[in-house]
């Protein structure tokens, strides 16, 4: 935790988030928006891009900023490795 200003809705949102994380499973964005109604998320320039396409160690990501209205922010950044069934997700809380 950033401070003790952060808000419930986001620490939940850091757990749901951390579930994700190595188990080569996407996140399911339609259900965390709807479980995570009080949050905002913005796609960060190159939402959905790919990196090294077509090659080795191929990755697909998904960045975001999320905020709670309230001062709040957080970057959510979750990748998935096309040649291994691995996933990187984590959130990391700005304030």
């Amino acid at each position: 935790m950033k401070n003790n200003r952060t808000s419930i809705a986001l620490l939940e949102l850091a757990e749901y988030v951390r579930a994700y994380n190595g188990h080569g499973k996407a996140i399911d964005f339609q259900k965390m928006y709807h479980e995570f109604p009080s949050l905002t998320f913005t796609a960060l320039a190159k939402f959905g891009s790919y990196i090294n396409y077509g090659q080795a160690y191929e990755r697909k990501n998904y960045n975001m900023l999320v905020t709670d209205g309230k001062g709040g922010e957080a970057y959510l950044t979750h990748h998935l490795y096309t040649d291994t069934p691995e996933t990187l997700a984590y959130l990391d809380i700005i304030s």
